[in-house]
């Protein structure tokens, strides 16, 4: 018997990848603007929204270039072609007919997206909880005068008991000035001379503001800050006149070189040694309300004085303060802090810290509507990322850097402590700079806009009228009872999606990366502190740590191998496969430098009766991000456009593809290099990936080469060469 022919979607015949590349590069260098809901609470290599806007717009649509016939499509859309991508692009669309699911949900922007698309059914699960609760929130609608009004509340019961712990003398009028940053070092005895050395790497303390040929220069031996030229070599303290080399240093590549013996040793085997290495205040940034001066001082005894009360009061309240007491699990990201002596989780905060973020989360539960004390908590759980001893200071910029800039925790040497709740004009971070911020993204997404950019390159803002907001619901039940507005959430692993059969038109997702980001451990640093208030609420907060038996990654440090990673797809895939409609999609992106992780994924993918129908690569990250930056990273992901295979597939020569392979891959790229320019060779190589399983794919597993089946990781080993 025939089978009956399935409608195509433009995605598997089109897709404008160098123009949505254009609009992803602009968000990825600007995503606050951008997608400010997306930045509600941080998330581990999210993707970018304009990408996944543009995926599920052309997965929704017809194929036919001459002719929409979705009765969603306004009239005057006759065609998709590049020219129009910008009116398609903007359509205030309603897909009531579709249903939405991401398996993999994250940082939740196919959710986002899904919901300003006007899908009819919207499903997202995650097995994370923080993912979870900040999607959760993401969609949730808020009165945002009942939420100022709380925060003044708050602010008036604690900003000025906290504010005490951050003052010091302006050395210009000796009046009281706002810290805005405390700057400590981490110190370690010489095993040769027994020398206490103070780990820094650098003397050259920040660049001048005004004039970047200055520095401000940190004087080894008394700790004075003072200004000369960026290139002078031989510097003198002008406190105590010690003289001293400016290129000189304590710590280079992990290893500590003492100034007094020449004795050098790697800071980790001494740490094991001697312990955790104890931190020193040793300057501070302030702003002087009075004479309006933003500087630079030394650390002096009253400083020193200030957090030594602090450190008092926290002990004297420490166990009427909530506060989490985990131990730090072993695992491949959190090694760094145990080779470190970072054994508990409260050990990547000082005692000040502890105090003002304690004070501060004590307030929030007391909060007594749920919604609004919720909003609080990942306004908390996300200032955490500027409020701890892993942070660093910006030399040139001179801001504090956060935590997670790269997908990490890096033990550093030279801590920045913020100044937690935040002064009355200057800082970065703070608890009250993180509420401002989701004031306005609630605006955002009661009043979204979108940019675009005009045929003269210009990027302008269009509003749009779909509010991003929703009603999350726990079951699938409850999202057909009353699906509008309605998005349904879970939070447990994929590999048992509680939903029917053949109910799903599009998955849409971003599967693990293999072993590239550690979602569990990473996101353990947010879970500890949303534990507290939330674990009374939702169950998946009850555990002390966010679950990692079930995670899908490549983790050598928790037995995780690349076959558990491998499993793991594959169980999601066959969900997926049972939950998608015959004629549905499933579209994710993927890239990685490692060919074994192409083949597990594309292996588990096959394997579950799918097929790659389409290809393209696109955007995934800027230029500049320093995850990236200096080394030979990946920017483009390739979206994988798939499909229920139907009929046994043909048996062909692999070498037969090949000619085929090249063209596909000569013009994607040539596409790309207009509008972004050159790519570099690991881009090249994931578009040529990208093209060549496709039609591997097509064929699967009747590709031969040389009279016997071709593995996928064969497959891949001789795409390196084309």
């Amino acid at each position: 018997m025939e089978q009956k022919k399935v409608p195509e979607r433009a995605i598997e015949t089109y897709f404008p990848f160098s123009k949505v590349s254009e609009i992803a590069y602009k968000e990825s260098n600007a995503k606050r603007y951008y997608r400010p809901v997306l930045t509600l609470h941080k998330w581990f290599a999210r993707r970018l929204g304009s990408v996944f806007r543009s995926i599920l717009i052309y997965a929704s649509l017809s194929s036919s270039l001459n002719k929409l016939k979705d009765e969603s499509i306004q009239p005057n859309h006759r065609v998709l072609s590049e020219k129009d991508f910008w009116d398609i692009y903007l359509e205030e669309y309603s897909f009531h007919d579709l249903v939405v699911l991401d398996p993999f949900m994250g940082g939740g922007t196919t959710i986002v997206e899904a919901i300003r698309l006007g899908f009819g059914g919207v499903i997202g699960g995650d097995l994370n909880p923080v993912a979870w609760f900040t999607v959760k929130k993401e969609l949730e609608d808020v009165n945002i005068n009942n939420l100022q009004g709380e925060f003044k509340k708050l602010s008036s019961k604690i900003s000025s008991e906290l504010a005490r712990y951050y003052k010091t003398q302006c050395e210009h009028c000796l009046h009281y000035a706002d810290v805005m940053y405390f700057f400590w070092v981490k110190e370690i005895r010489c095993e040769q001379c027994s020398d206490t050395l103070s780990l820094f790497r650098s003397y050259l303390f920040a660049y001048g503001r005004s004039d970047s040929s200055l520095g401000y220069f940190l004087c080894p031996q008394c700790n004075t800050i003072f200004q000369d030229p960026i290139k002078k070599k031989n510097l003198q303290c002008p406190e105590c006149s010690y003289a001293f080399d400016s290129s000189s240093y304590i710590v280079k590549r992990g290893k500590f070189y003492c100034p007094q013996c020449e004795y050098s040793a790697k800071i980790v085997e001494t740490s094991t040694k001697q312990g955790r290495p104890i931190e020193k205040l040793y300057a501070l940034e302030y702003f002087c309300p009075n004479c309006k001066t933003r500087d630079y001082k030394r650390a002096d005894s009253k400083d020193h004085e200030l957090y030594q009360k602090a450190y008092q009061e926290l002990e004297s309240i420490r166990e009427l303060l909530p506060l989490p007491n985990q131990p730090i699990p072993l695992g491949a990201k959190t090694q760094e802090l145990l080779n470190h002596r970072i054994l508990y989780f409260t050990d990547m905060f000082n005692a000040r810290q502890l105090l003002a973020l304690g004070k501060i989360l004590k307030e929030i539960l007391q909060i007594q509507d749920q919604n609004i004390r919720e909003f609080f908590l990942i306004t908390f759980s996300t200032a955490l990322e500027y409020n701890n001893l892993l942070c660093e200071y910006h030399r040139k910029n001179h801001y504090i850097y956060n935590l997670f800039r790269k997908h990490a925790f890096p033990a550093t040497l030279n801590p920045v402590e913020n100044n937690v709740f935040g002064t009355a004009k200057y800082g970065t971070g703070t608890f009250k700079n993180f509420f401002a911020k989701t004031i306005r993204i609630k605006e955002f997404c009661q009043n979204p806009y979108e940019y675009y950019i005009t045929e003269e390159g210009k990027t302008k803002r269009q509003s749009m009228t779909r509010s991003i907001t929703g009603r999350v619901v726990s079951s699938y039940s409850e999202l057909i009872q009353k699906p509008s507005g309605s998005i349904y959430l879970y939070c447990h692993s994929s590999h048992e999606i509680q939903i029917p059969d053949n109910s799903v038109d599009l998955v849409i997702t971003d599967p693990p990366y293999y072993d590239n980001v550690q979602y569990a451990e990473l996101s353990d640093f947010y879970y500890i502190w949303l534990r507290l208030g939330l674990e009374d609420s939702y169950p998946w907060f009850k555990p002390p740590l966010s679950p990692k038996k079930a995670e899908i990654v490549k983790n050598p440090k928790l037995g995780k191998t690349e076959k558990d990673y491998q499993r793991g797809l594959k169980t999601v895939f066959a969900e997926i496969h049972r939950v998608l409609k015959v004629e549905g999609l499933l579209v994710f992106t993927f890239h990685h430098k490692q060919l074994k992780a192409w083949s597990s994924i594309i292996e588990s993918l096959l394997d579950n009766e799918f097929y790659i129908a389409a290809v393209y690569p696109v955007r995934a990250e800027m230029e500049t991000s320093t995850q990236i930056r200096g080394k030979k990273s990946i920017e483009f992901d390739i979206i994988f456009v798939c499909r229920k295979r139907r009929k046994d597939p043909e048996t062909i020569e692999w070498n037969t593809l090949i000619p085929k392979i090249k063209s596909s891959q000569t013009r994607k790229i040539g596409s790309l290099t207009g509008e972004t320019g050159s790519l570099s060779d690991e881009d090249r190589l994931v578009v040529t990936f990208g093209v060549g399983l496709k039609y591997y794919s097509q064929y699967y597993p009747n590709v031969m080469y040389k009279g016997r089946s071709l593995p996928i990781i064969n497959a891949l080993e001789s795409l390196v060469s084309i």
